[in-house]
């Protein structure tokens, strides 16, 4: 958890400010905010010249002030027009839905041709999660059983694979630009002496593809799943464009 400006953000330290500088890259424009917790992306945004509206399910953290606020269930479809935003920014909110593959279709249909999706959520593909999942059938962010009699809006209950997300990017029309981290922690460099061995392992089980296209872009998704940023990352950060 962070603060940022004042407002609590639920997410790693650092990611909030790199979600706004990959946003930022484009002329300022209309920006939904989703899942915006207590807004602390929503005032950033608004700062920087964005006409911003924020969707939250539990609302009654929202801080940020002239900010417009709809309640909205992220399992269900947004209640926005097609093509109505230029952006669209998600801290760490996919993990928690029953439907993750809804919602970034749903983010795809209200984005204008050209605009931009940006999102994080933890990164259960980093090494050092791998191997905490080996050990204890549980990945980083994720290290308990969820607690069944009390469910939360807090709960992970979908964290994702990075080729699970690229999957969900491209399949809902968006093309993955940039892939990177809000930061790699000391605790994760020694896992990454496995990276030979995770290299030569997945290498291999790419080799199965008999898919002509499909192997031409698995050696775009193999450079990826052993990137810095997928390898080490605490939190996976992606922004991808509408395809016009």
């Amino acid at each position: 958890m962070e603060i940022v400006d004042g407002l609590r953000a639920n997410t790693s330290r650092g990611t909030t400010r790199r979600v706004l500088s990959l946003l930022t890259r484009r002329p300022p424009g209309r920006v939904l905010d989703v899942p915006a917790g207590a807004g602390a992306l929503s005032q950033l945004l608004r700062s920087s010249g964005f006409r911003v509206i924020a969707v939250e399910l539990v609302t009654r953290d929202f801080g940020a002030s002239g900010v417009p606020l709809v309640s909205a269930d992220l399992d269900h479809a947004l209640p926005f027009p097609d093509e109505s935003f230029d952006c669209v920014g998600s801290v760490d909110g996919i993990e928690h839905l029953e439907n993750p593959y809804l919602a970034v279709r749903e983010f795809a249909r209200i984005l204008r041709p050209g605009g931009r999706l940006v999102l994080s959520t933890p990164n259960i593909s980093a090494f050092r999660s791998r191997g905490r999942y080996l050990v204890t059938g549980f990945h980083n962010k994720g290290k308990l059983p969820l607690q069944e009699e009390r469910p939360s809006p807090l709960h992970h209950i979908n964290l994702m694979t990075f080729p699970e997300l690229r999957y969900a990017l491209h399949r809902s029309g968006l093309r993955l630009q940039t892939l990177t981290t809000n930061r790699v922690k000391p605790s994760a460099l020694p896992y990454l002496l496995l990276y030979p061995f995770v290299a030569l392992g997945t290498l291999f089980a790419f080799r199965r593809e008999h898919d002509r296209r499909q192997r031409v872009l698995n050696r775009e998704i193999l450079r990826q799943l052993l990137s810095w940023s997928v390898a080490g990352g605490e939190t996976l950060i992606l922004s991808a464009t509408k395809i016009g």
